[in-house]
This record gives structure tokens, sequence and C-alpha cells, in this order.
């Protein structure tokens, strides 16, 4: 990948009150969760938007952090309430259902 290729792709905005409250590499995978989620995501009965993600897409859109990393990350911000994860009941799967939290409120 040539320079202008990389300054052609789309930057990674962090708000820095987030990176301050959580660090910088959570708050980066925290973003970039919540873009899939909007994206991606569909909105439950409950008002609340849930996206069908794994490991391996979050890495795609972050390949500058390792899977293990990710995994590790994710923890945290799950321990803290920053993100709701739920497994799938099929165990071929390795996508889980993510949501935003209710520890940034």
């Amino acid at each position: 990948m040539n320079h202008r290729e990389i300054l052609d792709e789309p930057p990674i905005v962090v708000n820095s009150k987030l990176a301050e409250q959580v660090g910088l590499k959570q708050a980066v995978l925290l973003t970039v969760v919540a873009g899939l989620i909007k994206r991606d995501g569909v909105v439950d009965e409950y008002g609340i938007r849930w996206a069908r993600l794994t490991v391996n897409q979050i890495h795609d859109e972050m390949p500058f952090l390792s899977t293990s990393t990710i995994g590790r990350l994710i923890r945290l911000l799950v321990k803290n309430d920053y993100v709701r994860v739920v497994d799938t009941d099929n165990t071929f799967d390795k996508a889980r259902l993510f949501s935003l939290g209710g520890g940034l409120i």
C-alpha cells in the first residue's frame, strides 16, 4: 500500500474524553464496534440495537490489533458495562451479538 492509499483510508476518530475514561485501545475498539452496530445492527423489541459480529470481523476493521488483544479488550468493555455481548446458540458459529452497554451514560 503506497502513501496515497494510506491517506485515502477513512480515519478512526476517537473521542478524547472517552479515551481518557476507558483508555485509548478500548476507546478505539468501542468506537469501531459502535460503528458496526450502527451500520449492521437491528433493533429488538426493547429498542436496543444489536449487531452479529465475530472477533475476525472486528479485526478486519482494525488490523493493527491482534485478535487476542481484541478479545481481551472486549472482555474489559463487557466487565465495565460499555458493551453487552450475548453468545449465539449455534456452536459452529463464532459470531456473538453486540450492543452498547449502559456504562457510557
